[in-house]
């Protein structure tokens, strides 16, 4: 099967009375393997770099090398043009959610892993430099499944994460955020469990979160 992933770039052009004309293509990429293998390739969140470029992540399986997808991310200049990609992971499945470039040129990414951790799907954060070579990585989980959904660097040069747990809260599906240090260390053993969230709490779009609804709880 071979299916790779398909970047697009619309533009609108907005007329007067608010009348959208069909969006007029600028330009169109493929990000694809370079090998002749069999692979399967999905991407997952993309961020504009500091360059013009972007940074996309996702997943990426060689079923010819490893039946289980890794952690992709593959870096475009502002047209599209792959510039490189790289894989992580294991012998199980890994894969990113969300990528963003950080103040040192470099990239901070978030996942799901199963190769390590506790081996029930943990989440999985990735710092990268700026050829996307790994710098360092780290997973957080419990007993039960736990997931990354996205990544932000904070003002101190560390990492702020916002996730779903199983292993901690009510039992249920529960907003976990997690802060940690420039290296990606947590910084404390308190885990902020946020249960019981009304639905207007998600953006459907990133899966993330009302970042003000967070807060108010942080007060209580």
């Amino acid at each position: 099967m071979h299916s790779p992933l398909f970047l697009l770039l619309p533009i609108l052009s907005i007329f007067p009375m608010n009348v959208i004309a069909s969006p007029a293509l600028l330009w169109d990429q493929w990000c694809i393997n370079s090998s002749n293998s069999i692979f399967d390739e999905t991407g997952y969140a993309m961020d504009p770099t500091q360059d013009g470029g972007f940074i996309l992540t996702g997943s990426h399986r060689i079923y010819t090398s490893n039946p289980y997808p890794n952690v992709w991310l593959v870096k475009t200049d502002a047209h599209g043009a792959q510039e490189w990609a790289r894989t992580y992971g294991g012998n199980s499945t890994d894969f990113g959610t969300d990528v963003q470039q950080t103040a040192d040129g470099g990239y901070i990414c978030v996942g799901r892993t199963f190769s390590s951790g506790s081996g029930l799907g943990d989440i999985l954060l990735i710092k990268t430099d700026q050829s996307g070579d790994s710098t360092w990585s780290h997973t957080f989980g419990g007993d039960s499944p736990d997931y990354g959904r996205s990544v932000q660097e904070t003002t101190d040069g560390g990492f702020i994460l916002i996730g779903e747990t199983y292993s901690y809260g009510n039992g249920e599906s529960d907003i976990w955020l997690l802060k940690t240090g420039t290296v990606g260390q947590r910084l404390g053993e308190d885990t902020d469990i946020f249960t019981n969230v009304p639905d207007k709490c998600f953006d459907s779009e990133r899966c993330k979160f009302t970042l003000e609804w967070i807060e108010d709880r942080v007060k209580e």
